[in-house]
């Protein structure tokens, strides 16, 4: 669904989206409705993640990481808005510094690049802009299809094939189809358990949703829902699949 072309370090936009986030987790505490917490684990025992400051803070654990990266996904997602959630707003304090990332990251001359321009926000720009946001720059970057393989040996990182494991909020969900398959942002899960079928839903952009009916599904926040299986797969468009999960594994020792 998209293309990415470069995937340069915005450095000196830290400090702004330090305190972005900062007040993203403090909404969440006090029960803003960020879908941050999850559940895990083949046994179907719940994984709390607790979350710390940033991505980058001192001794920050993969899951702690994991869950500002959820957390900054569900902020951005009610950021956006359209029929495909491609739209925004570049002068949003949330948006923002997003937006001066993507400039630096894709932009020519001090213009944006297509992809992340609001109106045709690609999946891609929409999860490097979430991981920007939770402060945890993504190491890799290619076409929706291409996270697969990309992260496949990438140190740092782990690959759950669907089936074979449950999605955990925090995880890039990767799908095949059509020319550039797609990429979201897991935010939250819910185990199939005692025959019911269970649920993962994730943040994205330009994709539909399923949060509203058709009559609001251009307005913001409109994350996708899908039906988790009891085998672990998982419902989703016609003439596109789940490949899996890719994951962080590496906890941050320097602030």
């Amino acid at each position: 669904m998209l293309r990415f072309i470069g995937f340069l370090v915005a450095a000196s936009l830290i400090p702004v989206v330090l305190i972005v986030v900062l007040v993203a987790i403090l909404l969440s505490a006090l029960g803003s409705g960020l879908e941050s917490t999850g559940t895990g684990g083949l046994t179907g025992t719940p994984l709390l993640f607790t979350a710390c400051p940033t991505a980058r803070s001192t001794a920050c654990t993969s899951s702690q990481k994991m869950t500002a990266v959820a957390q900054a996904a569900a902020l951005l997602q009610d950021h956006t808005w359209g029929i495909r959630a491609n739209m925004y707003d570049r002068f949003d304090p949330v948006v923002a510094p997003v937006y001066r990332f993507w400039i630096n990251t894709c932009g020519t001359g001090h213009q944006i690049c297509d992809e992340a321009a609001s109106g045709n926000l690609q999946c891609v720009e929409f999860v490097t802009g979430a991981f920007y946001l939770a402060g945890d720059d993504l190491p890799a970057v290619g076409n929706g299809i291409d996270f697969w393989p990309l992260y496949q040996h990438l140190d740092g990182w782990t690959e759950i094939p669907v089936g074979t494991g449950w999605p955990h909020p925090g995880d890039m969900m990767v799908w095949s189809g059509g020319d550039f398959g797609h990429v979201a942002v897991v935010t939250e899960t819910v185990l199939p358990v005692d025959g019911k079928t269970g649920s993962v839903t994730v943040a994205q952009a330009n994709a539909p949703g399923t949060r509203w009916d058709a009559a609001h599904a251009d307005q913001p926040g409109n994350w996708y829902r899908m039906l988790l299986h009891a085998d672990g797969s998982i419902s989703t468009w016609p003439g596109y699949t789940v490949l899996g999960f890719v994951r962080q594994t590496t906890s941050s020792s320097v602030s």
